[in-house]
């Protein structure tokens, strides 16, 4: 979830609140309202409908007892088909709110990749990018 706030007519902030939600480890919903940085040009805009309520533990504790079976298996293979299988909208929001989740996703791809002897590749990051990030700390976890 992010939001954007103006705090000058020409520039927008945007700002990502879906940690603060997992952190927060409690039910959420959220609902929008414009507001004008000068209310004698421009007046504030209504508030929106509220969301739906958001329970960030119910998705995370699912797909990580998935997981758990998935790893007890020891068929990574069969284990890649159910996670396709998955709603695929619960398994990012898990992931996105429970490092747990991840972890179980990242060794699962571990134990694929040597069963199918696939040879992981480092990361190619630019020049520019170089002076931005350090390339051995990149990690791609989840991407197919």
């Amino acid at each position: 979830m992010s939001s954007s706030l103006y705090d000058t007519p020409d520039k927008l902030q945007t700002k990502d609140f879906s940690k603060d939600i997992a952190a927060n480890k409690k039910v959420t919903s959220v609902s929008v309202r414009a507001l004008s940085s000068n209310i004698r040009k421009v007046a504030h805009g209504v508030e929106g409908e509220m969301s739906e309520k958001f329970d960030p533990s119910v998705p995370a504790e699912g797909v990580g007892s998935i997981l758990d079976q998935i790893l007890a298996s020891g068929d990574p293979v069969k284990g890649k088909e159910t996670l396709k299988g998955m709603n695929q909208e619960e398994l990012r929001m898990a992931m996105q709110v429970d490092d747990s989740v991840v972890g179980k996703v990242e060794e699962l791809e571990k134990q694929y990749m040597q069963a199918q002897g696939i040879r992981k590749e480092s990361p190619v990051v630019s020049q520019e990018a170089k002076q931005y990030l350090d390339e051995s700390k990149v990690t791609v976890v989840g991407s197919g």
